[in-house]
């Protein structure tokens, strides 16, 4: 059973390990953005408006220059979660038993442990990662007639791993003989990404006096460093198990990688005398470059309603340093499950051969958000203890880019002020790679800075060791 289970392992881990090797994504930052759910196209303001919806820049508020960096907290959004595992999972089948004379074995899995070991994969397979940060942001509204303006440098990185379940049972039950076991359903992609952007704001309610009472529009460019970025180009390849106990392994398949010449990789097919020297740094050479667009309009009917829309990462990266593709076509018999050199040929199948390549390009992770803003407090007049806002977004990716989906998500936030100084904020969502998300998360107004917190996932801080998602973000701002 071992060395089953070292196939199966051989080709989940083989691909990862050789092409997803960064990370890389796009989306809400900071930590108040974070604590309504990511439902933020209506309410985000200032800095934390670059990246959302840049047509919210110019509407007003009490001050006029806005900054956020490292101090005196940085702006951090870790995430990490999967649609199958928790840790009560990983415990039951990974870390053994203890037998009668204390000793600690593996877990001989019964018939009903195989049986809920793969209904734990049937709502997916994806595995996903996001780190965030904002290394400089600023934003600057000198009045009305000139509009608003911001800057922003952001790294990103992200992984989507979705891996077949196919090979799962194969993992369970062995060389039966006559099964076929599609990996197909593998897919991959990785990056890590800085994006230097340039955004502008303007109000045209003068346009519109009838039908709106505020009105603005916004527009962002952008460059983007690739630093890295792996993925499946395509792939075709199955793995039979034959009458006569053999495993025939049908290999079609291609993996793209690019990387920072800053980084100094050595790969596996170069000349044993090439020598590399890793020179990391701030600014690293990147191994593509691109340019993206953000689009925003941003629209208020009275004092109680607001609309908003935004298109953001409207563009692509083209690859063209350290580019290199990892290829296997062809047909591989294994006639010895228990030959370990026989396995390690198998991984070396799997994995394929590697060479340098051509450039290529990728899309950014292009995505469109509608939100429609309801202020309670206005509603109500000042009958409402503080100010408090409720907010609905609909959010729909367009690919499936690292840390974006194509699967549509709808969110509804709320923040309430109860005080001039402190802020709670929640946000329910259903829906994208998260299926169904509740966040949560607090923020303090000093009036030059204001400090926010946020659990990404509150429900697994309730799930316990039941929690499949973990995320926590943070950030701080200046105001003057």
């Amino acid at each position: 059973m071992k060395y089953l289970i070292r196939i199966a392992l051989i080709t989940v881990v083989t691909y990862i390990t050789s092409f997803g090797q960064g990370i890389g994504s796009n989306g809400a930052l900071n930590a108040k953005n974070i604590a309504l759910g990511k439902t933020n196209v209506v309410s985000a303001r200032g800095v934390f408006a670059l990246g959302v919806n840049p047509a919210n820049l110019v509407v007003k508020q009490d001050h006029s220059v806005e900054l956020a960096t490292v101090l005196p907290l940085p702006t951090l959004n870790v995430t990490i979660g999967n649609d199958f595992f928790s840790l009560n999972d990983y415990k039951y089948f990974f870390t053994g038993v203890t037998n009668d004379n204390g000793q600690k074995v593996g877990r001989y899995l019964t018939e009903s442990d195989k049986t809920r070991f793969l209904k734990l994969f049937d709502q997916g397979t994806l595995i996903n990662t996001t780190v965030g940060t904002t290394i400089l942001s600023a934003s600057i509204y000198p009045g009305k007639k000139l509009g608003a303006f911001g800057i922003s440098i952001n790294d990103w990185t992200s992984v989507n791993l979705n891996f077949p379940k196919g090979i799962l049972e194969l993992l369970l039950y062995g060389n039966k003989k006559g099964q076929v076991f599609s990996l197909d359903d593998l897919d991959v992609k990785a990056w890590y990404l800085r994006n230097y952007s340039l955004s502008y704001s303007k109000d045209l309610s003068k346009l519109f006096p009838d039908a709106f009472k505020f009105f603005s529009v916004g527009l962002t460019v952008k460059m983007v460093h690739g630093l890295f970025y792996s993925g499946v180009d395509y792939i075709h390849t199955s793995i039979e198990t034959k009458e006569n106990s053999n495993i025939a392994i049908q290999g079609d398949s291609r993996m793209l990688l690019a990387a920072s010449p800053s980084f100094g990789i050595k790969y596996d097919f170069e000349d044993e005398n090439v020598e590399k020297e890793q020179q990391i740094g701030f600014f690293n050479e990147p191994a593509g470059t691109g340019y993206g667009a953000d689009l925003g309009i941003y629209a208020e009917i009275n004092k109680v309603w607001s609309f908003a829309i935004s298109l953001t990462d409207l563009g692509s990266i083209k690859w063209n340093k350290g580019v290199v593709a990892y290829s296997s076509k062809g047909s591989y018999t294994i006639e010895n499950v228990t030959d370990e050199g026989l396995l390690d040929s198998l991984q070396e199948s799997l994995k394929g051969e590697g060479a340098f390549a051509e450039p290529f390009t990728t899309s950014l992770a292009t995505a469109m958000k509608l939100g429609v803003g309801f202020k309670l407090d206005k509603l109500l007049k000042g009958k409402f203890p503080g100010q408090m806002m409720f907010e609905f977004n609909y959010h729909q990716g367009f690919n499936d880019m690292p840390g974006n989906t194509k699967k549509e998500r709808f969110s509804l936030g709320m923040q309430w002020a109860p005080l001039s100084w402190f802020n709670l904020r929640s946000g329910v969502s259903v829906g994208g790679y998260d299926k169904f998300n509740w966040a949560i998360g607090f923020g303090f107004d000093t009036g030059i800075l204001d400090l926010d917190f946020a659990a990404s996932y509150f429900q697994a801080l309730l799930d316990g060791n039941n929690a499949k998602r973990l995320g926590v973000a943070m950030s701080s701002r200046w105001k003057f």
